[in-house]
């Protein structure tokens, strides 16, 4: 594990919110010569040619932001400011894809937009190869919209958080998202959990192919983090009911996680439900 220091908008400086990486970070950024924005490629030349980034949805975009440095240090660097685009997050996840890639699934972000404003979407994420980064997320860059979902987010009011994915035994890549409703006065006043969700993508050019209801599309969102040995893969649930639950605003729920299991990469079966971890 690592850690990574990353500022949000929402916090005044010098209050820093650490970030622990699922994978480690060695893995990400190897030590080497500096690396400028011109060595990184552009997502899609003007004429959008380039298909594979292309089918992103995503705006044409200048080249991305580098980095070069050892392990930690590196993307610390590279987050602490803005990462084509990115002013901040929340909820990191980092997805390793097969071509070698990394994806960083990110909810909450604020985005750079028209004017030179922010813009507040609530998912969002950044295609990371070797040293350089490139923001993905719906809409235009002038106005930003959320990655995936987005023509079904009401903002501030309906929404998707990302939450765990995996490759499935069909080679696509399953990104899990959590559908939260505001149910109090403003924003994350109180906000809960209504549905499990379950986008498909071509791991190699990240097109969106479905959106579609988990198998379990309930509350109790299986999902919410996943993980796979040789003979399983196991969908850990989490109630998620962080905010307008008492005095810190998490529900006592949040201290329990529950698991369930499928085949390996069968994503799309039914899935056998456990209490505990004791598998």
């Amino acid at each position: 594990m690592e850690v990574v220091v990353i500022m949000h908008p929402w916090f005044r400086a010098p209050v820093r919110v650490a970030l622990t990486i699922a994978i480690g970070a060695s893995a990400l950024v190897a030590p080497g010569p500096t690396v400028t924005a011109a060595d990184c490629a552009p997502a899609i030349d003007p004429s959008g040619a380039r298909h594979p980034i292309h089918a992103l949805r995503a705006p044409a975009r200048r080249p991305s932001r580098a980095v070069s440095a050892a392990a930690a240090d590196g993307l610390t660097a590279a987050f602490a400011g803005s990462v084509d685009g990115l002013r901040g997050a929340d909820y990191q996840r980092t997805v390793p894809l097969p071509d070698g890639r990394t994806l960083w699934l990110v909810q909450d972000a604020f985005v750079s937009a028209v004017g030179g404003t922010t813009q507040l979407i609530h998912n969002a994420a950044v295609l990371q190869t070797g040293p350089c980064f490139t923001l993905l997320h719906g809409g235009t860059r002038q106005r930003p919209t959320s990655w995936l979902a987005g023509e079904l987010t009401s903002s501030r009011e309906r929404w998707f958080w990302p939450l765990g994915s995996a490759l499935a035994a069909d080679g696509t890549l399953r990104i899990f998202l959590a559908e939260m409703h505001e149910q109090g006065t403003h924003y994350l006043d109180h906000t809960v959990p209504v549905a499990t969700w379950m986008a498909v993508l071509d791991p190699f050019s990240l097109q969106l192919l479905d959106l579609r209801a988990a198998p379990d599309a309930g509350p109790a969102l299986y999902g919410w983090s996943v993980a796979s040995d040789r003979h399983a893969t196991y969908l850990f649930s989490q109630c998620h009911r962080q905010f307008g639950f008492g005095l810190l605003g998490h529900a006592p729920c949040t201290g329990a996680v529950r698991v369930a299991r499928v085949p390996r990469g069968k994503l799309d079966a039914v899935i056998r439900i456990r209490a505990h971890a004791g598998l």
